[in-house]
């Protein structure tokens, strides 16, 4: 039976139209006119077959969510990985650039220390083979 007007449903779900006077006569305000034992058990059937598509029916609609979910767990998963890319670029930039700073800040540094007796010597030697090497 569907529920949309007490009509019985055909093997493709669609309301049937033909018993259209026989529900009317069985159902009055959703209750049963259980006159005979046998109508009483069509109508059990017929709705224990409705029950039973509509069972497969939410079967197939669970499965098809289950898939769409594990679907788009794996793009979830697969794009949490451009975040982590990004951050070891950025990572490998900052170091690269700390390092230049570093090691500009340290041959000023020994350019100043040039005037230095005993260092200043040394500290010449090193600045001259940076200053020639590419």
């Amino acid at each position: 039976m569907n529920r949309a007007g007490g009509l019985p449903l055909d093997e493709s779900g669609n309301a049937n139209s033909s018993d259209k006077d026989s529900a009317a006569d069985r159902w009055e305000n959703g209750k049963l006119l259980a006159g005979n034992p046998e109508s009483l058990r069509q109508i059990v059937l017929e709705e224990a077959k409705y029950l039973e598509r509509l069972s497969r029916r939410l079967e197939a609609l669970i499965e098809s969510q289950t898939e769409l979910s594990r679907r788009i767990g794996i793009y979830i998963h697969a794009l949490g990985i451009l975040p982590a890319i990004g951050r070891g670029i950025a990572a490998g930039f900052g170091v690269f650039l700390g390092a230049t700073l570093v090691a500009g800040l340290f041959v000023v540094f020994l350019s100043r220390w040039e005037a230095v007796p005993i260092v200043g010597e040394f500290v010449k030697r090193i600045l001259e083979y940076i200053q020639t090497k590419p």
